[in-house]
């Protein structure tokens, strides 16, 4: 039994013939390449989507990383921060610790092909000062860069753990008011 095992193992790994051998080369140089192709392509993304929004006038983002679940058609940002450079405030506008964008798999059975967006502990900040320097309100004007990598209609938008915070420390009393434990569908 052994010896058989061996020397159909030695025939599928060395194939005699030429033309098998030249089909396992081609097929094994595919496989490398998509494997290749899977490792490269979350740091390809990442830079894509930075520089996109980087080009937005007055934001600049951090993203740390991106996980792509490909079995399940999803990206999810890790360590994701929008910053207003127009200001002083040293607070970022946006963070978000987890940015699942998937297919939506409940809305295929039906017939359509959308995605959703789950934000975990999203955190926006806003402030009001004295000068243009102090103050955070920002726009979405850096969304749209984020929503064109995303090919598919956002069906199911949800955010898990919110917060969204108003600051103004130069009133008088200073007011901070925070909206904490925020749950959206």
């Amino acid at each position: 039994f052994i010896s058989n095992f061996m020397k159909s193992f030695k025939e599928i790994m060395y194939p005699s013939n030429k033309k098998k051998r030249k089909r396992r080369i081609v097929l094994y140089v595919f496989i490398l390449l998509l494997v290749g192709v899977r490792i490269w392509l979350p740091f390809f993304l990442r830079d894509k989507i930075v520089a996109a929004v980087n080009e937005v006038e007055g934001y600049e983002c951090t993203l740390e990383d991106i996980d792509l679940h490909l079995f399940r058609g999803a990206m999810i940002f890790k360590e994701f921060e929008i910053r207003i450079t127009d200001n002083e405030v040293s607070k970022p506008f946006v963070y978000c610790k987890n940015a699942d964008i998937s297919v939506e798999w409940r809305a295929i059975f039906h017939g359509s092909i959308v995605s959703e967006v789950i934000l975990d502990q999203l955190e926006l900040y806003f402030a009001d000062g004295n000068s243009e320097e102090e103050e955070q309100a920002g726009d979405a004007s850096w969304v749209e860069p984020i929503i064109d990598f995303i090919p598919l209609k956002i069906n199911r938008f949800v955010i898990n753990n919110g917060q969204i915070e108003f600051e103004n420390m130069v009133s008088e009393p200073p007011v901070n008011l925070k909206l904490s434990q925020l749950q959206l569908v």
